[in-house]
């Protein structure tokens, strides 16, 4: 199961990802009120946490990218997305939405971890 720190950050994309047009919008424009708001960090702009998560997600296959979608942009249930893939089961939707998390903490993990050795290797002494 992913950890808090990696669900606020997906929070944080999708917010951002509002504002961005990822996806298309749950609303029209012409029988309501506009579902795309200007952009929480203004137009173009993305934080470094945010641009991480972006590209977490983006290595995503379109399976796992469609249920964070729909879970943290579209805020749907758990039924919802088991709905959108051809089920009926909440419980469905929350293992497909679990997963989906867990591979994108799994590479934000893994670029941290990379970026960490990088900068080790760089900052430690040469050898005599």
């Amino acid at each position: 199961m992913a950890h808090l720190s990696t669900v606020r950050l997906l929070v944080a994309w999708a917010n951002w990802g509002q504002g961005q047009s990822i996806d298309y919008p749950s609303m029209s424009p012409m029988f309501g009120e506009r579902a795309l708001k200007t952009p929480l960090h203004g137009s173009g702009h993305i934080p470094d946490d945010v641009a991480e998560v972006e590209a977490a997600v983006c290595l995503l296959e379109w399976f796992y990218r469609s249920a964070l979608i729909y879970r943290y942009q579209r805020r749907l249930s758990f039924e919802a997305i088991a709905v959108k893939f051809g089920s009926k089961d909440y419980r469905y939707g929350r293992k497909i939405v679990t997963q989906a998390e867990d591979l994108v903490e799994k590479r934000l993990r893994d670029v941290g971890e990379s970026f960490i050795k990088h900068h080790a290797q760089e900052l430690s002494p040469a050898p005599p």
